[in-house]
C-alpha cells in the first residue's frame, strides 16, 4: 500500500509493498506463490500486477513455504 501526501513528495509504504513491487521490477516469466500470513498482500499486489497487464508472467501457486 502506498499512501502519498499533497504537500511533500514523501511516501510511505509496507514491506510487503516493497516487495511486490521489487518483484515487479525485475519482470520475471515466473512467480512462485504461496499465499500465507503475513505476506498474502505481495500475493495480492502481485496478482493485480499480472490482471492490470503491468507484469506478464506465469503465476503458479505451490503446496507450500518450501516450494516457492
Amino acid at each position: 500500500m502506498v499512501r502519498t501526501t499533497r504537500k511533500s513528495d514523501t511516501r510511505t509504504i509496507t514491506g510487503n509493498a516493497a516487495t511486490a513491487y521489487g518483484v515487479m521490477l525485475c519482470r520475471p516469466d515466473v512467480i512462485a506463490l504461496y499465499p500465507i500470513t503475513p505476506q498474502t498482500e505481495v500475493v495480492e499486489l502481485l496478482s493485480r500486477f499480472r490482471a492490470d497487464g503491468v507484469i506478464d508472467a506465469e503465476m503458479i501457486e505451490v503446496e507450500g513455504e518450501n516450494s516457492a
